[in-house]
């Protein structure tokens, strides 16, 4: 594998070190500090980021639109065809490293990479004796519940230098903070991870690798707040209580045809399912109305309990793929075949307990059957086949690099709805090709110091809409969108490794645009395609070593992301767009910081110290530019020692308390007026951990 400071990219990698002394568990934790990643928190399982400013989706679950951003587990796609609901916030536990990929990466990943990827590499098997690791944490939150958890992790060599085996297991409860009516603390969060591998080596040639993943968390509320109610409180209704599960199966076959040819094999399988019941609130007028025009202007709805929207998501997918790899030299290349075969099955219910009775016969069993307002059901496939290659060149101080995948999207829809006693089932089929290239220049001065430029296409597959929904000028399907993306960068190093400094400047011509439309008058979004986005930034990495005990690392991203040709379309929330209009969840400006001291403390033990602080601007939460967000400093501290064996740290999360907003919910979307995300109160903790 080559150092990440050697490929002519922009890619940040977060080591196994780093992911286990910051406790990191989730998306939030390390996304949200990363140069170009524009990351606008609500909740797990939900949240919706992007790379780069490429995004014109609310971050909220329900967007159908598949996302910009592919995520990956060991190079095994996980993003749906759809992006929230199925955006499983994978728990990096035990992972060797997490890779950010900036800019399209629809050569090596297809579809769903547009704006960037991310790629959870895990930690494999080892023979290097029998070793583990344990650790736990608690901490309190103000004005919040007690969170505390806990990991393992062990490796054991079954079968001297041919099999071995690493398990690892992981349980986090965050405490809630939220108030909901007389439930107080609502939103807590439970969540537990298990993943095993395998590893065999038959022979010096040949390698095979079994992997399985389990996890399941449970949302037991919403923690969105209503500010006009006071502190970290919200209106009174049902929670919003939501299971996800998330299940995970690959085998990888490597063989060494020769020392410089490798042939490697992989087949996966992905399940994620969510389970969501949430408050009537939307519909309380909408059955109200109902009711009164079939029962007289009197009628009042009675709940007995037990009304609520009951939502169901299940998405399956397999995957294989082929690759051919070539190194010796000056020349190495690649090439290789994918398949991926999804079904997904979504099935919403609207369900009114006892307003059947209540309308009486005949009309109430006619137009609520079994008391549902609304059943809805949806089912898609999507099949994606694609051809891959690239090749690159290094002749002396050059590095030349090529590459392209055609990649072939079949996707089926199948919408099913039965809404006050008619049903309408109807196919959509959506079909389409795209080519992705790519290609590099670099050209090294040196081994510390290199500059490149790259030109790379990505692209999003195409999406269908309900045809209920073309009165109100939805096109059946979306066409999939498209963005070119070019770079230039600094790669270098300097003072014998004590300063390292990256730089890129990148434009992105988007065209085609798909995004959420909601036009006054219509029951629901759709999606549609507007015309073009220009995407300008400029990124700064760096770490400064200024003695062996001291490292100040930062991250700069500035951003311009607009609209330069609306194509005539709408915004979700029925708005004109017009030519400037700043694309959703990008702030023109975002910062990160770190400050760490580490010294000596006695024998072999190490004390440290570490200031964290991130910026991130204001920016809107809709395409609409009406709904603001952002523009909040947080600050986080943490303290500890290494004793060798052992690990202690006191760590305080959000230290001066900001209550800034990670995300406002767009007027179309909020459940009460001027619904919004947080960040959480001030968390003080310690985490311990020892090895073997």
């Amino acid at each position: 594998e080559r150092v990440i400071q050697d490929i002519p990219i922009s890619v940040t990698a977060i080591s196994a070190e780093d992911i286990r002394r910051r406790g990191i568990n989730n998306y939030a934790d390390y996304l949200s500090g990363v140069a170009g990643v524009q990351f606008n928190a609500n909740e797990p399982n939900s949240q919706r980021f992007s790379i780069r400013g490429a995004t014109t989706d609310p971050a909220v679950a329900g967007s159908q639109l598949q996302s910009t951003v592919g995520v990956y587990l060991d190079d095994v796609p996980l993003a749906s065809l759809v992006g929230a609901p199925t955006f499983i916030d994978v728990n990096p536990i035990d992972a060797e490293r997490i890779e950010v990929l900036r800019g399209p990466q629809g050569t090596l990943y297809g579809s769903a990479s547009l704006g960037g990827a991310v790629n959870i590499v895990t930690a494999s098997p080892t023979y290097d004796g029998l070793n583990g690791r344990v650790g736990v944490s608690i901490a309190s939150t103000r004005s919040g519940e007690v969170s505390y958890g806990g990991q393992a992790m062990l490796n054991a060599p079954l079968v001297k230098d041919k099999i071995a085996a690493r398990i690892a297991a992981t349980y986090r409860r965050d405490g809630g903070w939220v108030d909901n009516g007389a439930r107080e603390d609502s939103n807590r969060f439970d969540e537990y991870a298990v993943r095993a591998k395998l590893r065999f080596d038959p022979n010096e040639q040949l390698r095979i690798d079994l992997t399985g993943n389990i996890q399941r968390s449970n949302n037991e509320d919403v923690g969105s707040i209503n500010p006009a109610l006071g502190d970290y409180v919200r209106d009174p209704r049902t929670p919003n209580d939501r299971v996800t599960d998330f299940r995970f199966a690959q085998t990888r076959v490597t063989y060494e045809l020769s020392d410089a040819l490798t042939i490697t094999e992989s087949g996966a399988y992905a399940e994620g399912e969510a389970a969501e019941v949430s408050d009537l609130f939307f519909y309380r007028p909408t059955i109200l109305s109902l009711g009164r025009s079939l029962k007289g202007p009197t009628f009042s709805y009675l709940s007995p309990g037990g009304d609520g929207q009951y939502e169901n998501f299940l998405s399956k997918a397999r995957s294989a793929e082929t690759r051919l790899q070539y190194d010796r030299g000056i020349f190495s290349a690649f090439v290789g075949g994918f398949y991926r075969k999804e079904k997904i099955d979504y099935t919403a219910i609207i369900l009114a307990p006892g307003l059947s009775t209540q309308i009486g016969p005949p009309l109430g069993s006619v137009f609520f059957p079994n008391d549902n307002v609304l059943r809805s059901s949806t089912s898609a496939q999507n099949n994606e086949k694609a051809l891959f290659a690239e090749i690159a060149l290094r002749p002396g101080n050059f590095e030349l690099v090529a590459g392209a995948r055609v990649s072939d999207n079949d996707v089926v829809q199948n919408f099913n709805q039965t809404a006050l006693g008619n049903t309408t089932l109807t196919p959509i089929v959506s079909k389409g090709s795209n080519v992705t290239p790519k290609f590099v220049v670099a050209y090294r001065f040196d081994t510390d110091h290199m500059i490149y430029s790259s030109a790379t296409r990505g692209y999003r597959t195409g999406f269908g809409n309900r045809p209920q929904l073309v009165t109100f000028g939805a096109p059946l399907s979306t066409k999939a969108d498209t963005i070119w993306s070019y770079e230039i960068g600094l790669k270098t190093v300097w003072l014998d490794n004590r300063v390292l400094v990256n730089l890129a400047a990148y434009r992105g011509d988007w065209k085609d645009i798909q995004f959420s439309v909601r036009p006054a008058g219509a029951p629901s979004s759709y999606y549609s395609n507007a015309g073009a986005a220009k995407i300008e930034g400029f990124e700064v990495e760096a770490v400064m070593r200024p003695s062996m005990r001291v490292t100040f690392t930062t991250a700069v991203t500035a951003n311009r992301s607009r609209l330069t040709n609306p194509g005539g379309a709408r915004g979700s929330l029925g708005t004109v767009l017009t030519v400037g209009k700043h694309l959703p969840g990008t702030p023109d400006f975002q910062i990160s910081n770190a400050l760490e001291y580490r010294a000596p403390i006695g024998g072999e033990a190490t004390g440290f110290i570490r200031i964290d602080h991130r910026y991130f601007g204001k920016n809107f939460a809709e395409i609409d530019n009406v709904t603001r967000q952002g523009g909040y400093n947080v600050f986080d501290l943490r303290a500890g020692a290494d004793l060798g064996k052992y690990e202690i740290s006191a760590f305080a999360t959000n230290l001066s308390g900001s209550r800034g907003v990670t995300f406002r919910l767009p007027t179309s979307a909020a459940i009460f007026p001027n619904e919004q995300f947080q960040i959480r109160p001030r968390t003080i903790g310690v985490m311990a951990s020892t090895r073997f």
